[in-house]
């Protein structure tokens, strides 16, 4: 059960933002943007996939998401 536990936790730890300082040979600075270019999906610098909806996003505050239940 503990291993099992162990084994999930290592696999849902990131590594952050890649940098140059932290890259290795297979994994360049871009390549989560490479990545998801190869399924169909486009995000920015930091990785984030575009907002489907940008008034929807400035009309709504976190009181009234939590009231909506999202």
């Amino acid at each position: 059960m503990i291993n099992t536990f162990m084994r999930i936790q290592e696999i849902t730890e990131g590594v952050g933002i890649i940098t140059k300082q932290n890259q290795t040979k297979d994994v360049g600075p871009n390549q989560t943007k490479i990545e998801a270019a190869k399924i169909g999906f486009k995000v920015d610098k930091d990785g984030r996939p575009p907002l489907l909806h940008i008034s929807a996003s400035k009309n709504s505050t976190p009181n009234t998401l939590f009231n909506l239940g999202i």
